[in-house]
């Protein structure tokens, strides 16, 4: 291992050959950490296979090996624009166990912080039967020798505080996050469950309101690598915001004991959150101006893609003004090491390993590959350098070690001097060490996590008085979602995305932006060793240096808000979850939530709640009496009905009060009345004192000549619900009017059956057209239970708003598109007795059912349509025609 400089992607690369090779199954027990050499490695193939079919048959590289590379996607279109955002998680009465227990013969470490938590937590565990040893982070404090059972990490719930100064800032950060380190290596072997306290503000710093308290983000990026090093062990980071020390300790217990399948956990508003991925693409307006006299600092300038960077950025600016840091010194331009690598890269390690043997000195692969490594930053760097120069602009190289705050300031006080700002800040310095937590030591811990998290603070540190555009970081799918082997790593790029999170309200001058990029193919420190096929047999995709540059490029110049995001085509086994159901109990719904849900099945992290409902149009008369051309159609209304069901499923008690930018995309449609089974997926979010929910109804099925069901988004919304409902709203009165288009005319028009004749008659008011419910209609669904919604209601206003269009062009139409639908009063209302007023605008019909009272029941807003027929029959047409259009502008 110390010679050949194998990491622990080399080692499950190693493990997979043999496996294939030897015909060895797959150990789920094995710890790469266990086999340091590869005798060990030797020693375990051989008790596992005989001589004789050790050597028959040829060598196959594993999934993902030699000869299948991974996809790259080559272009921004194919990678979408993801960024962090809450998804509502269900109550934990509603969840799996995780399988820890409390109890007597159980020993609880926990690491105590200043708020009260931990003695409020210990008091707890030991009325449960718990041996608890409190654990004060400090340098100085003796780790825990006897078995431990479990983890309570709580140091972040404490404050930040004043740091002023980079000593400061590390003291409080080693507190927090390297006194984690060091307890979990201690104890790793046991496998201990951890579950980790934060006080970033209760949704981990992805709300309206910025993170607090940004340190926390160390420990929620470890934890989460913790997880994938021990992904049988539970594992939570749970977020909070202000709260007593009693209701804090009381919600750690409850989580450490159920509720698995996602490590962050934000409790926020006496609700759960996890944190999911949206797409959030941008426009194409400029917002940001780059030119000549753009002033530029780039960190990491040694590093293939901050080198990369800087040469487009000054192609874009026409020039500017590029500080770029590195710690690499800058070689001369003729320099032959450098010209070597570009011609003869292969040469360049025959020279190198040359140069050592002359000193006499044992000479190892890791010596050589470190001599490489060094000719190969300072290639880039130079390649940098040149690059700035060529587009027009300066360079100014700036041999600099970003954590080191003393050289931080020498090089911005030379800007501050010379430009008095700075328009774009890229971050990009790091470095990665992948190991397992039983091989990675103290200093290398601290040596990556350094230079990342305290050369950010440097940089912010430094900068205080001076103007900074926009500050880019560059962090990692790593720190999103931790990986095995990358603590560190992971721990200080969360911490980066937390800081920029907590930028928003510190420095709202400062667009910030936290990008969490993929590995790049090609250029980059994934491009190591076997690092790409470990990430193509995950199912990770890399990211093609042009597609990451554009990327960049784009989100600087059009980018509105700062933030994380994620920068990946697709994750593979990096997003998936832990657990199957992602730790909801399936169950059924036993019609508690109307007829378009009949069970709960799972929680997806970014699609939320994920509920199926199986409809027959031989059993349901929403089906039955609605079809067009004699196929059984849902209905517009259903698919609303089933999306805001969806919703309520998730918060209990809670009203819903209106859907939005609900879109019809595709007919579902019963062929030949087959049954089908429909997916609605609800990902709710806090938006001031509401809950909204995005929605999707979509469905499966097989289509000609192919073997694989084809997946369709049917229709999509947005549900939001509120504690209360809107408060009433008086409308007055829809009086009749002398000519009427009656319900025989409405339906030699309209292919409505007897259960969805909603409309009784229409006319023509002052300002547009009104319509009367009809009164004693048929069953409208099978079941015990009623719907959430009123779906009538609102096909009354679809109808209606059709007979208008029917009247004026000739045409039948379909729902295309609702801006919005209002649930306003909760006072029982006879259907029957309703009416509703069309209102015709600019953006589509808005429509207002109203009560026999007058007080107004739905209100329908934008509502626009899509037509399939526009040659009626002038006697179907000239009814509505002539009643309905007559006075309409």
């Amino acid at each position: 291992e110390a010679d050949l400089g194998v990491d622990t992607v080399k080692q499950a690369e190693v493990f997979a050959t043999v496996r294939e090779k030897f015909d060895i199954a797959r150990d789920d027990e094995l710890q790469l950490r266990d086999f340091p050499t590869l005798q060990h490695v030797i020693d375990w193939m051989s008790s596992r296979v005989s001589v004789g079919n050790a050597l028959t048959g040829e060598l196959q590289p594993p999934v993902g090996g030699a000869g299948v590379g991974p996809r790259i996607p080559t272009s921004t279109q194919q990678v979408p624009r993801r960024v962090p955002v809450p998804v509502l998680r269900p109550e934990l009465s509603e969840c799996e166990p995780t399988g820890v227990s409390l109890g007597a013969g159980d020993h609880i470490v926990i690491g105590t912080d200043q708020s009260g938590v931990a003695d409020e937590l210990a008091a707890t565990l030991r009325d449960r039967g718990c041996d608890v040893t409190l654990f004060a982070p400090e340098p100085e404090s003796v780790l825990p020798v006897e078995p431990v059972t479990g983890i309570f990490w709580l140091p972040a719930l404490d404050e930040d505080g004043d740091l002023p100064d980079l000593e400061s800032w590390r003291s409080a950060l080693g507190r927090r996050l390297h006194s984690l380190y060091a307890l979990v290596r201690h104890t790793v072997d046991q496998a201990p469950f951890l579950v980790t306290g934060t006080r970033l503000g209760g949704l981990h710093g992805y709300g309206q309101e910025p993170a607090s308290n940004a340190l926390g983000g160390g420990v929620t990026g470890f934890a989460k690598s913790y997880h994938r090093e021990q992904p049988l062990t539970t594992v939570k980071a749970i977020d909070f915001g202000p709260a007593a020390a009693d209701t804090v300790a009381a919600a750690l217990c409850e989580e450490a004991l159920r509720g698995p399948g996602q490590v962050e956990i934000g409790r926020y508003s006496d609700q759960r959150f996890g944190i999911g991925l949206a797409e959030q693409p941008l426009t194409e307006e400029l917002h940001t101006s780059l030119h000549p006299d753009s002033v530029f600092v780039v960190t990491g300038a040694s590093g293939a893609i901050a080198a990369a960077v800087a040469a487009d950025l000054a192609e874009v600016a026409g020039g500017g003004t590029f500080y770029l840091l590195a710690r690499t010194e800058l070689p001369d331009a003729g320099d032959p090491d450098v010209a070597t690598l570009r011609s003869d890269p292969a040469g360049l390690r025959d020279v190198v390993i040359e140069r050592l043997t002359e000193t006499g000195a044992r000479v190892t692969p890791v010596e050589v590959a470190a001599v490489v490594a060094a000719v190969e930053r300072g290639a880039n760097a130079r390649a940098g350098v040149d690059a700035v120069v060529a587009a027009g602009g300066v360079a100014i190289y700036r041999r600099t070690d970003v954590a080191d705050p003393v050289a931080v300031e020498e090089v911005i006080s030379e800007i501050r001097a010379a430009h008095q700002r700075v328009d774009v800040l890229i971050h990009a310095a790091g470095i990665e060490v992948s190991k397992d937590l039983t091989r990675k030591d103290e200093q290398e811990f601290a040596n990556v996590v350094s230079v990342k998290a305290d050369g950010w603070f440097n940089l912010l540190a430094a900068t205080t008085e001076l103007e900074v555009g926009v500050a880019i970081a560059f962090t990692s799918i790593a720190g999103r979602f931790g990986n095995a082997g990358q603590t560190d790593y992971a721990a200080g790029n969360d911490l980066i995305c937390k800081s920029v999170s907590e930028l928003r309200g510190t420095r709202p001058g400062t667009r910030a932006v936290a990008l969490d990029w993929t590995a790049w193919g090609g250029i980059g420190m994934a491009t190591r060793g076997s690092i790409p096929q470990v990430m193509a047999a995950a199912g990770v995709e890399l990211l093609d240096p042009g597609c990451g540059i554009d990327f960049l490029r784009r989100e600087i110049l059009h980018g509105t808000q700062g933030g994380e995001v994620v920068v990946a085509g697709e994750l593979g086994l990096m997003a998936a979850g832990s657990d199957p159901t992602g730790g909801l109990r399936p169950q059924p719904a036993d019609g508690r939530f109307g007829p378009m849900i009949d069970t709960l099945d799972q929680l997806d992290p970014d699609l939320g709640l994920v509920a199926t409902v199986t409809l027959d149009p031989r059993e349901q008369p929403f089906l039955t009496d609605h079809r067009i051309d004699g196929t059984a159609v849902l209905p517009g209304v259903m698919g609303i009905e089933a999306m805001i069901a969806a919703a309520m499923a998730m918060a209990p008690g809670w009203h819903p009060v209106a859907i939005e930018e609900v879109d019809f995309r595709a007919p579902v449609k019963f062929y030949r009345d087959e049954p089908r089974t429909l997916t609605v997926t609800a990902a709710g979010a806090p938006l001031g004192d509401d809950l909204v929910f995005s929605c999707v109804l979509s469905a499966s099925r097989v289509l000609p000549g192919r073997a694989e069901p084809q997946s369709v988004d049917h229709f999509t919304g947005r549900v939001r619900l509120s504690r209360s409902r809107l408060p009433d709203v008086e409308f007055g009165e829809l009086l009749a009017a002398d000519q009427i288009v009656s319900a025989e005319d409405v339906y030699r028009f309209y292919f409505h059956g007897p259960a969805y004749q909603v409309v009784n008659s229409a006319w023509r008011t002052s300002t547009g057209v009104a319509a009367q419910m009809a009164a004693d209609l048929p069953r409208h669904h099978d079941g015990d239970n009623g719907t959430v919604t009123r779906p009538r209601l609102i096909e009354l206003c679809f109808q209606t708003a059709g007979l208008v269009e029917a009247g004026r062009d000739g045409r039948l139409a379909l729902p295309s598109h609702v801006d919005r639908v209002e649930f306003i009063t909760s006072n029982s209302v006879a259907e029957s007795e309703c009416r509703c007023e069309v209102l015709e605008g600019a953006d589509g019909f808005d429509v207002t059912v109203v009560d026999a009272a007058g007080t107004t029941v739905v209100r329908v807003l934008g509502y626009r349509t899509i037509g399939v027929s526009d040659d009626l029959d002038p006697l179907v047409r000239g009814p509505l025609q002539e009643v309905l259009v007559g006075g309409l502008a």
